[in-house]
């Protein structure tokens, strides 16, 4: 298979296809990320998560 038949993009320089579909990906992890945070999926986080209800700060 040979590229001789393909034309250069019009700036010389054209993004393979699977550089813009890595970067689509990547944009919809991201926004999904960003609505599990603001929807509060995940639970409570940080240090009190992992101590007992009962017990007090020391």
């Amino acid at each position: 298979m040979s590229d001789q038949n393909r034309k250069p993009a019009p700036g010389g320089y054209s993004t393979p296809g699977w550089v813009k579909g890595l970067g689509i990906a990547a944009a919809v992890v991201v926004v999904l990320l960003i609505i599990a945070m603001a929807g509060g999926l995940g639970g409570n986080h940080g240090l009190g998560r992992h101590m007992m209800q009962d017990q007090t700060a020391q």
